[in-house]
């Protein structure tokens, strides 16, 4: 029995022997190898660093081992490790990391692919500044794709963008109108037409939108001064504050405006000429100023001006209802002079000491004054070629036309209308003043008049 008893105790210390020494290699004793630490479907790392960290927290403790705790280091070493399992699904330890190496596959990184080749995860972008926000792209870099902005190649066109006065949709609104703005050389939104001219340069165009603009302009250098929808809707009224547009300098062109609301003493009602420089005026309408003198046009000494398909209307002054000239150079081209009065002289215009003027294609008709109805002059040399003169009254003399006596200059028609029946002249076609009158000219008259009469 002695002898039992020790083959007893030491078949189980070695069996206690074994199981303490598989535990420190990782190992269970039993009829295979439960789990090792290289198995070909490992568990995640943090699973296997708790079961090695806690070995007696799960499952049953081996027999024999008692109370006592695994010391060293846990980790297997090669000399540690059993020979290559046998079970399904492991191999070597070669092939253990080989297959942990495979388990990530099919798993994309940031980078990386699917199992079936396509891409996953975030992709690395370089922002292109053409791009916008929104999406699409921003040609003009106004912050505003093609798909949003109506005019891609314009950063100044987008929506929400001013709207400038040049017959463009600036802010992408059809709804929106320009009526009201100002712009200057293409640029800008101003709400009057003199903030324009003064962020003008010399040579600027001043262009303007409809509408109603009560102010007086004042004007000293080279200038374009346009309206965009013509005179019909754009109006600049002087409310009685002066002349409403004055030119005292610079080569100026005036076009497409309806001048009104002029007033002065002396110095003109609707447009004040002041300057030596050109000054053109195309496609207005000149009307409803009032001035002692050039109630509708005034110039001074020197002046230059060019008239062209622009009427000048129901002006009211003493010297010149319609126009009063006085300088160097004037031309008149297919423009109307109309029911204009003058207190004195001149009721469609009067002109005083003119080499040359000449009219072509223009009517002077329906005008009033005491001398000189339609037109009066004084040492000047007036052509007159297809003009009309007709239904204009003097309630002195002069119906027509008056010539001053003393120096009163030339005038020529040729093939121009002077009216007859109703539409003739009152009290006479011509009158040479100290020489007398003449009349009956009619329609598409060719004549000539001087200090000595008319033949």
């Amino acid at each position: 029995m002695t002898t039992e008893r020790r083959s007893s105790r030491a078949s189980r210390k070695t069996e206690g022997s074994r199981d303490s020494g598989e535990r420190a290699t990782g190992w269970v004793a039993g009829d295979g190898p439960r789990y090792s630490w290289a198995v070909d479907r490992s568990p995640s790392l943090l699973a296997l660093l708790l079961l090695v960290a806690c070995p007696g927290d799960d499952g049953p403790t081996p027999a024999g081992s008692g109370d006592s705790t695994t010391t060293g280091d846990p980790s297997p070493t090669t000399g540690d490790l059993p020979p290559t399992t046998t079970g399904p699904g492991t191999g070597d330890e070669t092939g253990s990391t080989s297959a942990a190496d495979d388990s990530t596959a099919g798993t994309a990184g940031p980078t990386g692919t699917t199992d079936d080749g396509s891409t996953t995860g975030s992709t690395d972008t370089t922002s292109d500044s053409s791009e916008s926000s929104g999406g699409g792209v921003d040609m003009d870099m106004d912050g505003f794709p093609d798909g949003l902005d109506c005019d891609d190649d314009d950063p100044l066109v987008h929506p929400g963008a001013p709207e400038r006065c040049n017959g463009r949709d600036d802010d992408c609104d059809p709804m929106t109108t320009e009526d009201g703005v100002v712009s200057v050389d293409g640029q800008g939104s101003h709400a009057t037409v003199g903030d324009g001219i003064a962020a003008s340069v010399p040579g600027s165009e001043v262009r303007i939108c409809p509408g109603t603009y009560v102010e007086t302009l004042s004007i000293a250098h080279d200038l374009q001064l346009v309206s965009e929808g013509g005179p019909t809707v754009t109006t600049i009224d002087g409310n009685d504050g002066g002349p409403t547009v004055s030119v005292g300098a610079g080569t100026v062109s005036i076009t497409g405006l309806t001048i009104t609301g002029g007033s002065s003493v002396g110095l003109g009602g609707g447009l004040s000429i002041t300057g030596t420089d050109p000054v053109t005026v195309t496609d207005c309408l000149i009307v409803g100023n009032q001035s002692s003198d050039g109630a509708g046009i005034y110039t001074y000494s020197g002046a230059q001006l060019s008239l062209q398909q622009t009427t000048v209307a129901e002006n009211l002054g003493e010297i010149g209802g319609g126009l009063m000239f006085q300088g160097s150079s004037l031309s008149v081209s297919q423009c109307t002079f109309t029911d204009n009065i003058s207190g004195e002289v001149g009721g469609g215009m009067v002109i005083f000491g003119l080499p040359a003027v000449q009219l072509s294609d223009t009517a002077i008709t329906d005008n009033q004054s005491l001398d000189g109805g339609g037109l009066a002059v004084e040492a000047a040399s007036l052509d007159l070629q297809d003009c009309t003169i007709e239904r204009n009254s003097a309630s002195s003399s002069g119906g027509g036309l008056l010539m001053f006596s003393g120096h009163p200059g030339t005038v020529g028609s040729t093939h121009s209308s002077w009216g007859t029946g109703p539409d003739d002249n009152s009290p006479q076609d011509v009158t040479v003043a100290g020489v007398g009158s003449f009349g009956g000219y009619g329609a598409g008259a060719s004549f000539s008049c001087s200090a000595a009469g008319c033949l």
